[in-house]
């Protein structure tokens, strides 16, 4: 799977926060901005795929225009094959269920050949990349090493394509790291299958997940008046209109979900969402958000308004 729930958490914090600033909000609105900035992860990993075999394409046919030229070089007339011949490449080129979902997601470089183009002059000079021609190792360790390294130092660490990929989404830009890991991580279980690359799927269990972010958008969404004024209760002498907008969010949606999802417990629930504070707001607010959020766990599970269920969730 490409995307777990603390990454499902953090799209529902994104849109909490843009809803909440925006004073004309429409909650459907953010639910189907929602799941197309969730979507559009998938997207990011098959453009990523594609392009390597872009690159391995684009240096089959300089391969082929060197080969007919008027006036060949040595070079020209044997060039080496270890690109094109990359058993990695040649696997995710071929395999056939990732042509149907390039194909069904609208998924293409054509426009952008001069970016493919550019970027395959800038591996060309690279030393790692001419030292991986001249190397006498035919082997598929050799060439998902290559692989793993050529993803690393110019596709994800690359200005153009960067530009590129945050011109044609504002959700990518974040996404970025997740899914390059998980590109690398397709590429590494290669290994194991004969060079065969195994295509992620979206999530771990589809139905599962679609139900769990967008209830738990939906319901911090309605139940705010009510989850703000339990947050209140343990803010002491802090006026809640004084809190950092991010805090109250996270503590939102922590509450919001202790209170909906029985079967989450509320442990994974509070170290969630203190991570959260420590990736998305100030360097104080890990210990902030975890002192209400204790305080108003307990509180909820003494007035019932918390009841988990299910083996080992009885706490």
């Amino acid at each position: 799977m490409i995307i777990n729930r603390r990454q499902l958490r953090i799209k529902v914090l994104q849109q909490l926060y843009a809803f909440e600033l925006n004073e004309e909000a429409s909650i459907t609105v953010f639910e189907k901005n929602l799941s197309h900035s969730i979507e559009k992860m998938y997207d990011l990993y098959y453009y990523f795929l594609l392009l390597i075999i872009e690159l391995r394409l684009l240096a089959e046919q300089k391969m082929q225009e060197g080969k007919g030229k008027h006036v060949p070089s040595e070079k020209d007339l044997n060039p080496s094959l270890r690109f094109i011949n990359n058993k990695l490449l040649k696997s995710i080129g071929k395999n056939p269920i990732l042509a149907i979902r390039l194909q069904e997601r609208g998924i293409s470089w054509a426009n952008e050949m001069d970016i493919v183009k550019a970027l395959y002059k800038r591996v060309r000079e690279a030393e790692f990349y001419n030292e991986y021609l001249d190397s006498k190792e035919d082997s598929l360790e050799n060439d998902v090493k290559f692989t793993i390294e050529l993803f690393k130092k110019h596709i994800v660490n690359n200005d153009v394509i960067y530009a590129y990929f945050e011109d044609q989404s504002i959700y990518w830009i974040d996404d970025i790291d997740l899914v390059s890991s998980m590109i690398i991580k397709s590429f590494k279980r290669a290994k194991e299958n004969l060079g065969e690359v195994e295509l992620l799927d979206l999530f771990k269990e589809e139905k599962e997940e679609r139900e769990f972010y967008k209830t738990l958008f939906h319901q911090a969404v309605v139940r705010r008046d009510e989850v703000d004024a339990i947050i209140k209760e343990h803010t002491n002498n802090w006026d809640i209109e004084r809190i950092a907008l991010m805090d109250i969010l996270i503590m939102r949606l922590a509450v919001t979900e202790a209170m909906v999802f029985n079967s989450i417990p509320m442990k994974v629930t509070l170290n969630e969402y203190i991570e959260l504070a420590k990736q998305y707001s100030t360097s104080k607010s890990n210990s902030f958000v975890n002192g209400i959020l204790d305080k108003s766990f307990q509180e909820l599970k003494k007035s019932g308004k918390i009841k988990k269920t299910g083996r080992g969730l009885i706490e």
